[in-house]
């Protein structure tokens, strides 16, 4: 990668030395302007989100045509994502599957891990304070977690929240 001008790079998930989630991970730390495709016959929701996440910039099925492939990297190449569409059917959003999280639980862990108080969440949402606590409690639960600080750890090693 240092060595060539890399556009496009076709990875597959299961390779010998190196796998390609933790390929792409690199990749596009190192090298952010390469286009990283996915090409893989590996049908797994966890491993397709850990893509997606990364930021992968394309995820195909092996058996997918020549077309599609190549439609695929021209695709990347104008900043479009193009996905199997076996995986969307199959893989509705792997975040909600796993961890049900919905847009407002997330919104405040977020505001939890920005060190907000109960209180003055309440008061940004228009909830009551039980309220907010009672969403922290439903939170924990849904993340196999008993407090404010592993809600927040564990949210963001899953990447389902940001700073």
């Amino acid at each position: 990668m240092k060595t060539l001008d890399v556009d496009v790079m076709l990875l597959d998930i299961r390779m010998p030395v190196l796998d390609g989630i933790e390929t792409l991970t690199q990749v596009k730390r190192n090298f952010p302007q390469v286009k990283v495709c996915m090409l893989t016959t590996y049908e797994n929701a966890k491993v397709f989100h850990q893509a997606m996440t990364l930021r992968a910039d394309g995820f195909l099925l092996k058996y997918a045509s020549a077309d599609t492939i190549f439609q695929m990297i021209k695709d990347a190449m104008v900043g479009q994502v193009t996905v199997s569409p076996e995986l969307l059917r199959n893989t509705s959003d792997y975040r909600d599957a796993e961890y049900a999280l919905s847009d407002e639980d997330l919104d405040v862990l977020t505001r939890v891990a920005r060190g907000d108080r109960n209180s003055k969440i309440a008061k940004e949402l228009h909830f009551s304070e039980r309220t907010i606590k009672s969403h922290l409690t439903n939170i924990y639960t849904k993340l196999g977690v008993n407090s404010r600080a592993g809600a927040v750890a564990k949210a963001m090693q899953l990447e389902l929240i940001r700073l």
